[in-house]
């Protein structure tokens, strides 16, 4: 991955986050990165 495209997702993600925080009170992105750690708990094989 190059840095412009990193730096671009990078982005991406903080608009997401401060947008959501914005309307939604980050209501979302905490439900999304619970089901984002559980999924990583179930994935992590290399243990």
């Amino acid at each position: 991955m190059t840095n412009t495209i990193s730096a671009g997702l990078g982005l991406s993600v903080l608009a997401f986050l401060m947008l959501d925080f914005g309307f939604s009170n980050s209501e979302n992105a905490l439900f999304l990165a619970q089901k984002f750690v559980l999924a990583m708990e179930q994935i992590a094989i290399w243990r």
